[in-house]
């Protein structure tokens, strides 16, 4: 694994070395970072009971070439990916998501510029709406 230096980066890969020393090359490739995050969005009073914890969602990030990223939110739903420049789609994993939790807006596109940190528009997830029984008493006129 090579650490992004200055905008460039390389894929991680895998090498058996077969003898005392050898020499290999390492394309790198411009890059750039993917900053995002989730958010809730539901009313405590109305909303069916949900884990609305932030942290473990998975988000995925795929390329036109077919390159896939995977990374997982933090505790405040916030997520980082380093990538090759490139038009993205980024999405969410939802049959991970927990009972009653759903999103209207399942992807995402971005085109990533490289060397600096690219900001996604927040995911916004919900919370499914129990239904409420209205009764109403009194005397007709």
């Amino acid at each position: 694994r090579l650490p992004m230096e200055k905008g460039w980066y390389a894929p991680e890969r895998t090498y058996s070395l077969q003898q005392k020393s050898d020499r290999i090359e390492i394309p790198l490739q411009k890059s750039g970072t993917l900053s995002g995050k989730i958010v809730f969005n539901f009313d405590p009073r109305l909303s069916l009971e949900a884990n609305t914890g932030l942290e473990g969602y998975t988000v995925t990030a795929i390329n036109q070439q077919g390159y896939t990223a995977h990374t997982r939110t933090d505790g405040s739903g916030s997520f980082l990916l380093f990538l090759p420049e490139g038009e993205y789609t980024i999405s969410l994993h939802e049959h991970e998501f927990p009972v009653n939790v759903y999103t209207e807006i399942r992807e995402q596109y971005i085109v990533l510029e490289p060397g600096k940190i690219n900001e996604l528009p927040p995911f916004e997830l919900k919370v499914r709406e129990r239904k409420i029984e209205v009764k109403r008493f009194g005397s007709a006129p």
